[in-house]
Parts: C-alpha cells; sequence; structure tokens
C-alpha cells in the first residue's frame, strides 16, 4: 500500500520525524539529526504528528511520552493498530526511563528505548541501527545505506557496532549507567546534552 506523502520519499537522506513538545529540545534534536546526514522535521503534539504524516512518510519516528492531550503511548499504540504505520520505526525518547516504562514502550511496539538524558553518540548510533535494520525498502534505499554507513565511518567503532547489529541482531535497550541508577533530568538537561559541546566534535568520549 502507498502511503500518503510516498512522492517525498525520493531523496536519498532518511527522514525522521521528531515528536517533542517542548520546543527547545525539538529544535535541538532536529539540528542534531540534520547535522549528522539526515532530513528531520518536528512536531510538537499527536496532531502535529498526523499531519507531518500525512504530508510525508519518515522512515523513522522519534516520540516523546509526556505530550499534551494524547501521550505518547497512546500515540504508539495507535499507529500500531494502523495498516499504514504499523511497521513505522519508532524509537521513544523520554525522562520517563524506569524499567517499567521501557517494558511498556517496547511491548507496544517501539523499535527502542532512549531514556533523558541522552548520550548524543548513542541516541545517533541506536537511529543509525534502526534504520539499517528497517530502511532497505524503497527507490532510495541505496543512497539511505550510504548515508547510514558515512554516519558510522564518522561517529566511530560504537556507532558502526550498533549499526552493523542493525543487519539482524538485536539493539541494546534501557540500558542504566554504571552506578545502576536510573539519571532524572533537571530542567535544561537535555538540551545541555545536546548543545552543550557545540564547538566540538559531536561525538565526544566520555572519560
Amino acid at each position: 500500500m502507498t502511503h500518503p506523502g510516498a512522492a517525498h520519499e525520493e531523496a536519498s537522506e532518511p527522514h525522521v520525524l521528531v515528536v517533542e513538545d517542548d520546543g527547545e529540545t525539538r529544535r535541538l534534536l532536529v539540528r542534531l539529526l540534520r547535522e549528522n546526514g539526515l532530513r528531520a522535521t518536528g512536531a510538537a503534539d499527536g496532531d502535529e504528528m498526523h499531519q507531518a504524516l500525512a504530508a510525508a512518510t519518515p522512515q523513522l519516528l522519534v516520540l516523546d511520552l509526556m505530550l499534551p492531550r494524547v501521550s505518547g503511548l497512546d500515540l504508539l499504540r495507535e499507529l500500531r493498530r494502523d495498516e499504514r504505520w504499523a511497521a513505522l520505526p519508532i524509537v521513544i525518547v523520554t525522562a520517563r526511563g524506569e524499567v517499567g516504562d521501557r517494558t511498556r514502550g517496547l511491548e507496544l511496539g517501539a523499535d527502542d528505548y532512549v531514556p533523558k538524558p541522552f548520550d548524543r553518540r548513542e541516541l545517533l548510533a541506536r537511529i543509525g541501527a534502526v534504520l539499517r535494520r528497517t530502511g532497505g525498502a524503497g527507490p532510495a534505499c541505496q543512497g539511505r545505506q550510504d548515508t547510514l554507513r558515512g554516519m558510522a565511518a564518522r561517529h566511530g567503532a560504537a556507532c558502526a557496532d550498533l549499526a552493523a547489529r542493525g543487519d539482524g541482531g538485536p539493539v541494546r535497550r534501557g540500558v542504566r549507567p554504571a552506578d545502576g541508577v536510573p539519571r532524572q533530568p533537571e530542567a535544561g538537561a537535555v538540551a545541555r546534552a545536546v548543545a552543550g559541546t557545540r564547538a566540538q566534535p559531536c561525538f565526544h568520549h566520555r572519560d
């Protein structure tokens, strides 16, 4: 079945739709994705998400859970019940990082789950891995794969490892910090995580 907006799929770069109600975080995520070879657009809630899906079919959706009016989990459930979007790759990026939240999101059909605050390197690697696993169809397949291989080459062994495992192996889900304690974001933490090293290379190894 042809999805709405299929005519827009000729571009070689994978298209990622970011559904995030916080304007600063949404803009920073869109910019991060664009700076790393992807097309990215943003939506602030479920209504804007549906408008964006009608206008152009993305190759992946980044979904926050704490959205106004309709929660991200309800949107995820709705998308998975709709045959047009049942196979759309979805990566949850949210401050709700407890085991129960991660388990629920994955059970409802998310392809991966990244808690905030996130490491930019890991987020891009996970998105690249999901795209490698799921983005092999369509007229721009070769161009998309070239883009993803370029991401892996630019961002080092960790990204390349996760992207390679996207060819069929499992994606690491819900990794906790080394101390085992879930991190709770403070105000502006996500913005700092994305923009705090703006003048440095995108992937900065932590000591």
